[in-house]
């Protein structure tokens, strides 16, 4: 099986090989001293390439990448979540609510909060704290607001930092009908002294 550009994951090397350490796929034995490179793919398995990309097979392989793989079963590739801005469409606008979707990777020092999509919401992980939460931008701007906080009070039980990280009135347009108290705050925030 040929491995592309795309199957790769990483890449050491070069090294030099041992004396009967590898043979070649129709058996012939590497030569001591051969350069070649461990290849790891995408799919956890650990390939040999010498300088000219033909596959060495070792005769013993007891790294500890190769216990660790030959041990645990269905070893895969950790998901890797990444961030995603929600962009408010006059569509949706329309409905005036949204869930927003939401990650933390448990191993980042700094803890950052960031924004994800649903399918990424939906993948297992084992590296993220993740939570999802409804978020209204249109109607009477205090209950927006109290909603929102609301949401975000209850985000909080799972995700320690996500009230702190998101306004209330984040997407929330003024263009709505105003209350009279509405009005009147408009008003004088708009006085000069």
């Amino acid at each position: 099986m040929a491995i592309t550009k795309r199957d790769i994951e990483r890449i050491s090397g070069p090294y030099s090989t041992r004396k009967f350490e590898f043979i070649y796929s129709d058996f012939y034995p590497v030569k001591k001293g051969v350069a070649y490179y461990n290849v790891y793919t995408k799919d956890k398995k650990k390939k040999y390439l010498d300088t000219k990309l033909r596959l060495i097979v070792p005769i013993k392989d007891s790294t500890s990448f190769q216990v660790y793989t030959n041990t645990k079963q269905n070893v895969k590739r950790e998901v890797y979540l990444k961030p995603y801005k929600v962009i408010i469409t006059n569509r949706i606008r329309k409905v005036g609510s949204v869930v927003r979707y939401f990650a933390k990777s448990i191993l980042d020092e700094s803890q950052s909060i960031f924004e994800i999509k649903q399918p990424d919401f939906n993948r297992p992980t084992n590296f993220y704290e993740k939570v999802s939460l409804p978020w209204v931008f249109t109607g009477n701007k205090e209950k927006v607001k109290k909603e929102n906080e609301s949401s975000l009070q209850i985000a909080e039980g799972t995700m320690k930092g996500i009230r702190y990280f998101l306004h209330p009135l984040q997407f929330y347009e003024e263009n709505e009908i105003l209350t009279p108290k509405e009005k009147m705050q408009k008003k004088t925030s708009n006085l000069k002294y």
